[in-house]
């Protein structure tokens, strides 16, 4: 049997199997932030599309126009726990895949939609969370080899598209993951496909901008289209989601550029989304266009709850798309927000810093809270409250997600209840008046105010997109504006409502925690005079801190909770908290010798959590230890007619390279 934990050999020696990224450790948090930052620096000063475009040569037309019938998987959003990643990798890699009823084979051509790898781009994770699970999965091909094209997304970008050039656009020699070839020489690709049909993968990071380089290849493709053929655009974002700012250049590149040769998008895919989501248009002629997010590669889950986009109006002519599908459905995705609740179980480390900040605090601002007796003996509330902590781990290893999120709920409520009873009033005015009256406490209490304003942000949402209609959709829209003006109206262009509020939460607790601290301390070591004992500062210290960890913690689940679940705010943070490796998807495209497109949403509700080696001589290197993985359509396949061409098109061709270990 293979677990997670468990260590594999690849060629350049043992590599671990990674986990989900944990994305609220201290030491992941500051990585994080240097590399966003980095990257912001870089994109701004330097261009790696144009760098690269300028040093090597122009990359050519790929084309599989010859073909009578192709297969093509779409996947995006992957390179994160090995669980998640592997999983879907090991269903593109079989040759034939049923699902509910439909016969699928394996694509001839596989397309990565952006963020290819987490939490940010690097030589090392890419051979971690991308390259060793895919060449794990299908470690070899025979011909003719499919092909893999990728574009980058935002995490791709995080070191300025050094790593992602590396893997992905070298020409010589040529490049492999596993058996699948990699041709393309640029961040950007055009495909010729049978049948009148396109795929155009454009980079649209770095400000959602479309490079001067980028724009004249793809002004070059343009010429060989002929009029009615269909286009499948791939983008790295949804901007039927995020908005005009990055609508405006793909309607440059629409209009501009495939419009004046009667070309037209049929379909959009993308990720970024970390879900499943379908969105439809009717055109005058009967047609469809489709808006598709699959972003369900192996990243964690990102919920499909929040901004009610039933009725979207999109495009130059703000055409109105309707919501056909979407997975999870979002009575689960709601569901799965509870999970908040048990934030300092999922995300033990970060205790680490509401800890470190509470104890900070406690010694910083001046007080005297040991004057202030308890009234209930200090060592009851303790046990009863390390009892329920304790229990609601139990229950969490033991997978009952119901029973522990409910007892983490009461641990939280019985905790902040009994403190706040138990803390006198005399104590709370005089905390205030001296945390108002010092100009230190008054600087302290700025920092940590601006600081819960800093992490509270608007989601990135295009809300003059969303249509409502009737009486319910007229009231959705008053709460949403209602709700987003908590995060968006600031007192003195600084602070927001949203922030001072968390803030206000953990300045209470902080009070709280110190208040019991304190006593517990000149229980135990006598009160304190000029300058506190060793022990009594010890003892003030490990208590603050462990009070700090739990709720503080609980404080922060409790926030992100509130945020999305009634707010629509920080869908994001909330669910990265949770780093849910289930309810995965990609896309298998079919396009048949009559030149209609049949695309499958495929879904995976539960991703195996063990795996078995398998002696298969080419096949996957792991199958699933408890039988194969469960694979469903989303929807029912959605099918797109033929194009009606009306002229000729010059076909350019792609030369097919050798593997080295492959007879020429």
């Amino acid at each position: 049997m293979v677990r997670a934990k468990d260590l594999i050999r690849g060629e350049g020696g043992h590599t671990s199997k990674p986990e989900m990224v944990h994305w609220y450790d201290p030491g992941q948090l500051v990585k994080t932030g240097i590399q966003v930052l980095a990257s912001i620096i870089w994109g701004s000063r330097a261009d790696a599309r144009i760098i690269l475009a300028g040093l090597r040569e122009e990359q050519e037309l790929f084309d599989y126009s010859d073909r009578r019938e192709l297969w093509i998987d779409y996947v995006a959003d992957l390179g994160d726990g090995w669980n998640a990643t592997y999983a879907v990798a090991y269903c593109l890699a079989q040759e034939r895949l049923s699902v509910d009823g439909h016969e699928t084979r394996r694509g001839d051509l596989l397309i990565m939609g952006g963020d290819e790898v987490y939490p940010a781009a690097s030589r090392e994770e890419y051979e971690r969370r991308l390259v060793t699970p895919y060449e794990a999965a299908f470690p070899r091909s025979e011909p003719p080899h499919p092909h893999l094209f990728a574009l980058p997304g935002n995490h791709d970008w995080y070191d300025g598209l050094v790593s992602f050039t590396r893997l992905f656009c070298q020409k010589t020699p040529p490049r492999w993951i596993g058996g699948w070839q990699l041709p393309q020489t640029r961040s950007y690709f055009a495909l010729k496909l049978p049948h009148g049909w396109w795929l155009l993968g454009a980079d649209i990071q770095l400000e959602a901008d479309i490079d001067g380089p980028q724009l004249e290849y793809f002004q070059a493709i343009a010429q060989q289209m002929a009029p009615g053929d269909r286009v499948i655009l791939c983008t790295p974002k949804p901007d039927w989601i995020y908005g005009a700012k990055h609508t405006m250049n793909l309607d440059y590149f629409e209009q501009k550029i495939l419009a004046p040769r009667g070309a037209r998008v049929v379909l959009r895919l993308t990720g970024d989304l970390h879900h499943y989501r379908r969105h439809e248009h009717e055109t005058t002629d009967g047609s469809k266009t489709h808006l598709i997010i699959a972003g369900g590669g192996g990243a964690f889950l990102h919920p499909t709850h929040g901004p009610n986009v039933d009725r979207i109006c999109y495009g130059p002519d703000g055409a109105c798309f309707r919501l056909a599908a979407e997975f999870p459905d979002r009575k689960t995705s709601r569901r799965l927000t509870w999970r908040n609740l048990q934030f300092p179980i999922r995300n033990l480390r970060f205790g680490i810093l509401p800890g470190v900040a509470y104890v900070a605090l406690s010694w910083a601002m001046p007080h005297q809270l040991y004057r202030f007796e308890l009234p209930w003996e200090w060592h009851t509330f303790w046990i009863m409250a390390t009892a329920l902590v304790l229990a609601s781990l139990l229950l969490e290893r033991l997978k009952s997600t119901f029973v522990s999120t409910l007892v983490a709920i009461l641990t939280f409520v019985a905790a902040v209840l009994t403190s706040i009873l138990s803390l006198r009033l005399e104590a709370v005015k005089d905390s205030l008046c001296r945390l108002i009256t010092i100009p230190s406490a008054l600087v302290w209490l700025v920092m940590i105010v601006f600081t819960f304003c800093l992490f509270t942000r608007q989601d990135d949402v295009n809300e003059s997109c969303i249509i409502h209609t009737g009486v319910f959709g007229k009231m959705r829209r008053i709460c949403r504006t209602f709700s987003r003006g908590l995060w968006k109206w600031k007192l003195l262009r600084v602070f927001n409502v949203a922030g001072l509020a968390h803030a206000s939460g953990h300045l209470l607790a902080a009070l709280i925690g110190a208040w019991m601290a304190h006593r517990v301390s000149a229980h135990l070591c006598g009160l304190p005079g000029q300058s506190p004992s060793v022990g009594y500062f010890l003892t003030a210290t490990v208590i603050t801190f462990l009070w700090g960890w739990a709720i503080g913690s609980w404080i922060m689940g409790v926030y992100l909770f509130l945020s999305l679940n009634i707010f629509g705010q920080h869908a994001n943070e909330a669910f990265s908290a949770l780093r849910i490796e289930d309810y995965k998807n990609f896309l298998r495209l079919h396009l048949d010798a009559s030149g209609r497109l049949t695309i499958y949403p495929i879904g995976i509700e539960k991703v195996p959590r063990k795996w078995a080696s398998s002696h298969q001589g080419g096949g996957s290197r792991y199958v699933p230890f408890d039988g194969k993985i469960e694979c469903h359509l989303i929807e029912n396949p959605i099918e797109i007619r033929a194009a009606q061409r009306n002229g000729p098109c010059r076909p350019w061709t792609i030369r097919h390279e050798a593997r080295d270990d492959e007879a020429p």
